[in-house]
């Protein structure tokens, strides 16, 4: 009798898994493409909030930098004319570290650092104390300041028998009010005595400090306007912009980060535009102007009409023309052009930062919100790619059961089914990839315009993309694993039953 002698069985490679799952995903389009759609829309749904996030950070950030250097070379043809006031003073010394303007400060008032730096503690602690009151619910409030302001109640509190008032009326409210339970502490005498020595020292100090510096700014603005005679900052940056530099070091100001060239044209595109409002103020101009432009009078501004003529050159020599005519003023077509095209970026500018100074930047662009929201979607999606592997596998069971009667092993028959769907993630992950940055791309153009800015954003972008390629493929994986469990564990002769 021949003896029968049981022999390993062959074992296939993961290359020819994956020839296998290649050549399955082509005989059955329909479903491996339903999957693919699914991959991809969430692909895409991931790039696009990777992508806008980065973009969106980058162009507040560039937006809001471009903004400040215009308002700075505003700051320095304003406070060379007319100085700050006192409460400015105070609380731009509240700034930690030392306001911008510190050298300046020292230089105008005489203090030393040292008084500076007590009358910076004393303006945080005041800015401190005006956040508790306002945070403080309005019923609370009213009890316990009445109708004053913070700034108003810490010189009222001067008085002991007001001081006393306030100290009461804490205390009453700390019982159920959390934030006056921390302007109120565990210890009322070491309390009362640090609120005492702010209103009685330390504040008074730091006004003494805030008034001699202000004292200090208008002597070193009289200093300046000797310098430049009858020329106002403005005309002076414009005709002589070095001279103009060297009168305000002398006075004190602080010259650094800004260049002459630049204040130069700030200064030409300031006085322009004065003298383009000053121009419109006379009836007969606005008049010719509406006829011109097709708008009404009351409609007629100097953003309207340099809108009219920011892209003709024609148009702006009209105007030039007009101007020196009927108002005898004379401002070249340029700057007309060029005053336009700022105008309107400095809009854009202002629209893509809004009201608050871009601060904390989150991980690739997206908020605790949105994360929350991908999570879910991705959730979602990995149900309905589930969904699709488990209907593949039970299209499948006569294969399945045909390949395991060939000698075809659990591992393998698993293995082939996670191939399948990585590579259906693979191609909707780079199909989702340059959908989702297309339409980031086109979302931020239509929300920012011309402001768009990726500068810097390379490597930001790119791990973006790159994250969502994976995670598409990730998904994919994952979301075939208990399908392919199935298919691996599936008995041949219960395969073989299914019709």
């Amino acid at each position: 009798m021949k003896q029968i002698v049981a022999r390993d069985q062959v074992r296939l490679g993961l290359a020819r898994c994956a020839q296998l799952a290649w050549s399955g995903l082509g005989h059955r389009l329909f479903r491996s493409g339903v999957t693919v759609a699914i991959l991809t829309l969430a692909v895409a749904f991931l790039a696009h909030m990777l992508a806008f996030g980065v973009l969106e950070q980058t162009t507040t950030q560039s937006a809001y930098r471009e903004l400040s250097g215009e308002r700075a070379l505003g700051s320095v043809l304003t406070r060379a004319s007319v100085p700050d006031s006192e409460a400015i003073i105070l609380d731009a010394l509240g700034e930690q570290p030392l306001p911008r303007h510190g050298q300046e400060y020292r230089k105008w008032s005489g203090r030393t650092l040292a008084e500076l730096a007590s009358a910076s503690k004393a303006a945080r602690e005041q800015r401190a104390f005006s956040s508790y009151v306002q945070a403080l619910p309005p019923a609370s409030r009213a009890a316990i300041c009445g109708d004053s302001t913070a700034e108003e109640l810490l010189v009222e509190l001067r008085e002991p028998e007001r001081m006393r008032r306030f100290e009461a009326a804490l205390l009453e409210f700390s019982a159920r009010e959390p934030l006056a339970q921390e302007l109120h502490s565990d210890e009322p005498a070491r309390n009362q005595r640090e609120l005492g020595l702010l209103v009685n020292q330390a504040l008074p100090a730091a006004k003494q400090v805030a008034r001699s510096i202000a004292d200090g700014q208008r002597a070193a603005i009289s200093q300046v306007a000797q310098t430049l005679g009858e020329r106002s900052p403005s005309e002076a940056a414009r005709d002589t912009p070095s001279e103009f530099r060297a009168a305000l070091a002398a006075a004190g100001f602080d010259v650094d980060g800004w260049s002459s060239a630049a204040l130069k044209t700030f200064a030409e595109r300031q006085i322009a535009a004065l003298e383009l409002e000053k121009a419109l103020l006379k009836g007969n101009l606005r008049a010719e102007v509406a006829r011109a432009t097709d708008l009404s009078i009351g409609a007629v501004s100097s953003q309207s009409v340099l809108d009219y003529v920011r892209d003709d050159s024609e148009r702006a020599k009209w105007l030039s023309a007009l101007l020196e005519r009927a108002a005898a003023v004379e401002v070249a077509p340029r700057l007309l052009m060029d005053l336009a095209v700022v105008g309107s970026r400095q809009r854009a500018l202002s629209r893509a930062v809004g009201d608050s100074v871009p601060g904390e930047q989150y991980f690739l662009g997206i908020s605790p919100q949105s994360r929350w929201l991908v999570t879910l979607s991705f959730l979602v999606c990995a149900v309905g790619v589930a969904n699709a592997m488990l209907m593949s596998v039970t299209e499948r069971f006569t294969e399945i059961a045909t390949m395991k009667c060939l000698g075809a092993l659990d591992g393998f028959v698993m293995t082939m089914f996670l191939l399948e769907a990585v590579i259906e993630g693979g191609i909707g992950g780079a199909v989702g990839l340059g959908l989702g940055a297309l339409l980031a791309w086109l979302r931020g153009l239509v929300e920012y315009g011309s402001v768009l800015s990726a500068a810097g954003a390379a490597g930001h972008l790119l791990s973006g993309l790159g994250l969502s390629l994976v995670a598409g493929m990730v998904l994919a994986a994952l979301a075939a694993v208990g399908p392919s469990f199935v298919a691996a564990r599936l008995a041949p002769m219960e395969a073989m039953r299914v019709d």
